[in-house]
Order: structure tokens, then sequence, then C-alpha cells
């Protein structure tokens, strides 16, 4: 802020540098100081000050009159009641006003002009019933960046750039003699700038003369949250006769994790104070958590499990789960630690016995999982999503996410978080092929010639692992269906299963395919895998097979010319066994087996009679 040497006076009276007029009005509200040309671009950065030198008033409902249109006033900060000695701001644009006036304490007010004029015209400000309140008309009158500034019933050029929004004007007239010159300053004494929860949070507001005589003083200042509207008001002197000094303790109620400003400026002094930039003082603190008994600062967010296979409120150890990492060199018990969501101020779960196994300490370079147990939708499956983890207000640690996989967890893996199989209390893995499925065909179990006969069963190791896929189905067989194919279903996602399987080669017993290396084929899950397999020989069933066919054209001729000659029936047994081929086929007349049937019976009635004989 630059102050300027000289100061112009501006007469009102018809005179062409500046016309003023005022309306009479009962209200001691008036029109204080116009800054109609500041420094730089002029839109948004125009203001208006009014003052209220009586009675406090309403001033809902009151406009701003500029260019012959009414404004309406929005409200953006302090209150509608303009008390004694109080100020008000009237801009285009109140957050470019307080980037500007950053420690403008009174109250502001929005409204809806486009730009005051720079060579003159007339503003106003009205009631509610629309009634003239005050009124001026100006002419341009003010070197740019300097504001006018209303002072004995005349209109003067500010004495320093910026004009004095909320404060008192800066003009006096050069041969004054009622106010005499004085120096006075305030003061914001704090023993430390950084507050811990539970702190005795204070700070003492000293204003004092350096020199001058004792005079009114008027005092105002805030404290205010820098990252909310926050803001709490004081006003620790109002027009008070003050000699040498005066002190004024305050010990507000301060939320935990919140950075603040404190600012308080002289607004009024009854003496000319000829140092102006010790009017006004400003400091910073901040509120943190109060010290934890346990190095929490240790416990990390590791892994955690958003959507699991089945459902994800399942009770535990089904379910979501978030998993914990001690990194320290100390057990930590964390009972009564909490964690939260996104959704929501107020923590969702509190860790315990409930939704833990084996207790709630974690050892050190250990891992503990906490459940959901049951809880539903704490974890979204879908869109944005943030886990943190915290000891009553303090922050220990968080974590963000957005989707998730079903089976997958999000593990933590060289300080980058990556959708993994889950490894609930162990070390994190990350492979890459986790969520595509995978076959491999492991060994062919043959005998020391590595070779395969026409008719074999062979046993085949097999590795199958399932990724994120709905299919289920996995076969095993040779090529050109010289085999018959071996099935089985993989059921859970983002298994693993390693399996040996029997496999049926043909017996080729007509010879249609030649020895030779042929093709093991592996597929399913949308995935495939094949070895060679060298098939050479001729089985020994084959022999046994086709003795069997030729003894059943035989005994078939012979049932044809039975029948030609008698009516007897003849029945045909067939293997008993499936698993052991003999090519034994074996025919009985009906007439032979009533023979033996009559014998059978003869003799049972036999043993009958000599029985009862023998009880006589």
């Amino acid at each position: 802020m630059v102050n300027a040497l000289v100061a112009k006076k501006f007469l009102v009276y018809g005179l062409s540098l500046i016309l003023f007029c005022s309306f009479v009005s009962a209200s001691s509200v008036r029109i204080n100081e116009i800054m109609y040309n500041p420094s730089g671009p002029d839109t948004n950065h125009e203001w208006i000050e009014i003052y209220n030198n009586g009675s406090e008033v309403d001033l809902t409902g009151w406009k701003f009159y500029e260019n012959g249109v009414n404004h309406g006033l929005s409200l953006k900060q302090g209150d509608w009641i303009l008390g004694n000695d109080e100020y008000a701001i009237i801009t285009s644009d109140s957050i470019t006003f307080l980037l500007d006036y950053p420690f403008f304490t009174w109250t502001l007010f929005d409204s809806s002009w486009s730009s005051l004029s720079n060579t003159g015209e007339t503003l106003a400000i009205k009631n509610n019933s629309l009634d003239f309140i005050d009124s001026v008309s100006y002419s341009d009158s003010a070197n740019e960046g300097h504001s006018l500034e209303f002072y004995n019933n005349d209109w003067y050029e500010s004495l320093v750039i910026g004009g004095t929004p909320g404060q008192n004007n800066s003009y006096y007239t050069p041969n004054q003699t009622e106010l005499k010159n004085c120096d006075w300053k305030i003061e914001i004494l704090l023993n430390k700038y950084i507050f811990e929860e539970n702190d005795d949070i204070n700070w003492i507001v000293k204003v004092s003369r350096n020199n001058g005589e004792k005079t009114n003083v008027s005092v105002r200042g805030y404290v205010k949250d820098l990252l909310t509207d926050w803001q709490m008001d004081y006003k620790p002197w109002t027009d008070e006769v003050i000699t040498n000094y005066r002190n004024k303790k305050y010990s507000p109620n301060l939320w935990v994790n919140k950075f603040y400003s404190i600012f308080f400026n002289i607004t009024h002094l009854d003496c000319k104070d000829t140092d102006l930039g010790n009017n006004l003082d400003y400091k910073f603190i901040i509120v943190i958590p109060k010290k934890l008994d346990q190095n929490y600062t240790k416990i990390k967010i590791n892994e955690f499990l958003p959507d699991p296979q089945g459902y994800d409120d399942a009770a535990m150890p089904e379910g979501e789960w978030i998993e914990l990492y001690n990194s320290g060199d100390k057990d930590i018990d964390i009972e009564g630690l909490g964690l939260k969501d996104y959704y929501g101020s107020e923590v969702d779960i509190f860790i315990s016995d409930s939704n833990t196994i084996g207790g709630t300490v974690i050892s050190a370079h250990d891992y503990l999982v906490v459940y959901m147990n049951g809880r539903s939708r704490f974890l979204n499956n879908d869109g944005f999503e943030k886990i943190s983890l915290y000891k009553d207000e303090y922050l220990i640690d968080e974590v963000t996410y957005s989707g998730s996989v079903e089976g997958l967890s999000w593990s933590k893996i060289n300080n980058m978080w990556k959708l993994t199989l889950s490894t609930p209390d162990s070390d994190n893995y990350f492979d890459k092929t986790t969520n595509k499925s995978s076959l491999e065909i492991e060994e062919i179990y043959l005998g020391s010639d590595k070779k395969a006969k026409w008719g074999d069963i062979i046993r085949v190791k097999v590795m199958v692992y399932k990724g994120d896929t709905g299919k289920k189905s996995i076969s095993l067989g040779l090529e050109q269906g010289l085999s018959k194919k071996t099935k089985f279903n993989a059921e859970d996602k983002f298994e693993e299963y390693v399996l040996t399987l029997p496999l049926q080669i043909d017996l080729n017993c007509n010879e249609k395919f030649e020895d030779d290396t042929y093709e093991l084929i592996l597929e399913g899950l949308g995935e495939k895998d094949s070895k060679k397999i060298k098939i050479e020989g001729k089985n020994n069933l084959c022999e046994k097979k086709s003795k069997s066919i030729k003894k059943e054209k035989t005994l078939t001729d012979i049932k044809k010319a039975s029948n030609e000659n008698t009516d007897q029936n003849y029945e045909k047994v067939i293997y008993r066994d499936m698993e052991e081929i003999t090519g034994e086929i074996i025919y009985e007349s009906s007439e032979i087996k009533a023979k033996r049937s009559a014998i059978f019976f003869f003799c049972a009635v036999l043993i009958l009679l000599i029985f009862q004989r023998i009880r006589k």
C-alpha cells in the first residue's frame, strides 16, 4: 500500500470536479467510500462502502441504485444487521473482493451491476420500501487505484492506493485542528503456532499507544478456517477510551486437523493515526491430533477384497475384508481403530474381536485381516471409493480405488496398487496372468521307451488355472478322434488345479491310422495346450476281439440252423467285466437248462424229506 503525499479536496457544491447531493433521511447509514477506478482492470474489482454511525439497522431487502437500476443485495459474509460504527461493502464479485482484501472482516454483499462509470454517475442506497436512504453523484475525481472517501460532508481522494474498506477513511484536512496526531498499534500474541488436540488454544489481542494521547478505539477481528467458510467474529473494543494499552484474551474451541487464520484491525480512532501499517495484525495456527498412545503410523492398509466370490456381506471368514500390515518392530493392539468409507463423515466399522480372527494385536512385521462380517455395501464394487483408517480424529492411512473384479483383491506391491489373487495374512503376490486362464500338459506317463501302443490307457498330468471367466469345461484327447475325451469342470475362479487324468487310446484294430506321432490336446476356458505323443504297435486286444467276432459268427450260424429245425431258444451271455475283454461268448439251449433245473428241484425235495425224518 502506497501513501500519497498530497491529498486532493473536491468540493461538491457546483464545482467542476465533483457533484454531491445528499437526501435527508432518518437513517444513520451513508455511502462512505467509492472505488470506481481500481488499479488494473475495473471489472469485478469495484466496490462501495456503507457505514452506520447510529443505532443498528436491518438491511434485509435493501437495494443498491446504479445507472437507474435497483440492484438487489446478496449476503456473502457477516450479517444483515448493521450495528453502530460498522461497515459493509457492496461489490459485483465478492470472491474477487476477498482476494483483493483478504483481511476484510465486515459484512459483504454481492450485487449485480456491470461497471461503475469512470466519468461519473449517481449512486444510491434504498431501503426495502425503495425509499432513498443516501445518494451521491460523482465525477472523475480520483487517480487510478485511489478511492473517493467521505469526510466532514465532503469527498476526497484517498491517501492510500486501494482505499480503506472496513477502516477509518485515510483523508484528513491539512489544516485540521480538532484531531491530533497519534500512533496506535495492534498485536496478536501467541505462545505457539501448532496446537495439539485438547491443548488450551488461546491468544491475546493487545492494542497500545506508541504516541499521542488517550482516545476512543474500536477493534474488530476474527478466526477463520482457511479451507471452509467457517468464521468466528470478535469485537474486543467498540469506541472505548484507552489511555495506554488494553489486552483481551480469547480461548475458542477449534476443530482438529484444521488450519486457521487470526486477524484483528483497528477500525476507528478519535485521532489522526500517522502510521496505518500497524493498525492490523494476523497470525496462522494449526490444530493437530494429540500424540497417540502407540505408534499407529506403522499400520498401513495393505490389501482389501471388495468383491469376493459369493455374497459380499457373508459372515467371516467369507465376504469382504481389509488386511492391515504392521511395518514396525513392536506389536500393536489396534482395537478401537475405525474404518470409514467415502460416504458420510462417521466411522463405519470399529476393529474388535468380533471382526478379527485371533485377536486385535498385530505382531511386528505381520498382517491382520479385518472382516466386514455381514456389513453390506462398505467396499464398493463399482465406481470411486475411499477407505480411511482412523484413531479417534487422527488419520492413520487411507487409499482410494475405482472398480473391482470378482474374486480379486487390491494389493499394495512396491507402493503400487494392483488387482491380484487374494493373499490374506501373507505377503502380496502379483502374477501378470492373474486375470487370464491358463492350461498346461505337464507330463505324459509312458514306459521307458516313451511310446504308447494303440489301445493303451495312459495317464496325463495337467495344470489348470481358471482366471476371470465364466467358462468351466475342460477336455483332454488325441487329435482326429483317436481317443475318447476325458472331461472335467473347473468351478471356482482364480483357482489352480493340478490333476492326473486317464486317457483311453483307440485300439485301431482296422489299422486305419499309421504308427506315428500325434498331438495330445488339452483345451477349455478359452485356452489350449498340446504335446506330441508317439503311438505305435498293435495291441493284443485286437486279436482277442478278432476271435470273439469269429466265434460269434459261428454260433450265430448254429443258432440260425437250430431255429430252422427246432423251436428251442438260445440265450447269449456277454462280457461280465467290461474292463477285462476275454472274447468268451457262451450259449446254452433251453432244453439243457430245464434238465439241470429238474435235478436241482429233486435234490431240494430229498433234503427236505431227510430233515423231516430226523425230527421225528
